[in-house]
């Protein structure tokens, strides 16, 4: 008889993934005591859970972003012989948004590490890897034109860290933003403290960069684009928008779905920002709205897009949304 937690991680799940992971399960963990986490290991973290085979009366496996957390808290506490499967990212704030102080006890700060930059530096996030080819359509490069807008709003020092590959997207950062300081990817968890322990941070569309500074105590302005997986109108089975957070300034972009076109660098590179303000206010009533139709029940006379005015005005720019599951996961991440 036990109560097990079997940590599940995708084999190519990134550090950040792993550590949303992880963090699930340890607050199904922290809620019943007595259960116990088996069959993972970050050795960034020191963290190890060896595994161990049995048989459990009861199993419920936990898969995607929308995940039936209540019944498997339930059942955690309830069954003497029962084993949750953990093989989901659930990228969602309703989950655990509430333990960001046990996210920063589990993750801890590491001084052996490079720190961040001051409030006089504005710091940037940059993403191309695997996303640069148009693996992620829900992952995408931002526009330069909207990175110099924010270094001509706020007058601050540009630094530039992350994946800095020999490509198009990255010559032209180079190119535009000579005087910048440039810090190239050697291990995740590098970057990870720097993004973590900056004042001033521009993020990417990245579990990685939006995880660092939502758990930092060094933010002052956390720069979220509005766009990607972040966009509830094309992902609205995550929900990453923390609107209750003033560290937070969140920009909307159109909904897209970049596939790596040589078009589409070209356009991230030298067209326009496409980028607009959007006041926490908006967002809310943005995410209840979505959430209401997963739950069926939209009131009547309200649809997802042009008649949606009260709800959701102008959040995606008069374009029609992606289709929007009820329940379930779309696409990987």
């Amino acid at each position: 008889m036990a109560k097990i937690i079997r940590v599940d991680f995708d084999p190519k799940g990134r550090l950040a993934n792993q550590m949303v992971h992880y963090l699930l399960a340890r607050i199904l963990q922290a809620s019943v005591p007595g259960s116990e986490i088996v069959g993972c290991s970050m050795p960034e973290w020191r963290i190890e859970h060896p595994d161990r085979e049995r048989d459990a009366a009861e199993v419920i496996t936990l898969y995607g972003h929308i995940i039936p957390w209540r019944h498997a808290l339930s059942r955690l506490r309830e069954s003497d012989d029962i084993e949750i499967h953990t093989k989901s990212l659930a990228a969602r704030l309703e989950y655990f948004g509430a333990y960001r102080d046990l996210a920063r006890e589990i993750f801890p700060i590491r001084p052996d590490l490079q720190t961040g930059f001051d409030r006089e530096h504005l710091v940037f996030n940059i993403r191309t890897g695997d996303i640069y080819t148009g693996m992620h359509p829900s992952y995408t490069l931002l526009p330069l034109r909207f990175y110099q807008s924010l270094l001509d709003k706020t007058g601050l020092k540009p630094v530039f860290v992350g994946e800095l590959h020999d490509n198009d997207y990255v010559a032209a950062i180079r190119s535009r933003f000579p005087k910048a300081t440039f810090i190239s990817s050697e291990r995740p968890v590098d970057d990870f403290n720097i993004l973590r322990t900056s004042a001033n941070v521009v993020l990417s569309t990245s579990t990685f960069s939006w995880l660092a500074t939502w758990m930092s105590v060094a933010a002052k302005r956390i720069v979220m684009p509005v766009i990607g997986f972040y966009n509830p109108l094309d992902r609205p089975d995550v929900d990453l928008l923390p609107v209750g957070d003033r560290r937070y300034r969140f920009y909307l972009f159109p909904s897209e779905r970049f596939r790596g076109t040589a078009a589409e660098i070209a356009e991230k590179i030298d067209g326009p920002a496409n980028a607009r303000l959007i006041r926490a206010p908006r967002l809310f009533r943005a995410r209840a709205t979505l959430d209401a139709y997963r739950a069926g029940s939209l009131p009547k006379g309200i649809t997802l897009w042009r008649g949606i005015s009260p709800a959701l005005p102008g959040l995606g720019f008069g374009q029609k949304p992606a289709a929007i599951p009820r329940g379930g996961r779309r696409g990987a991440d």
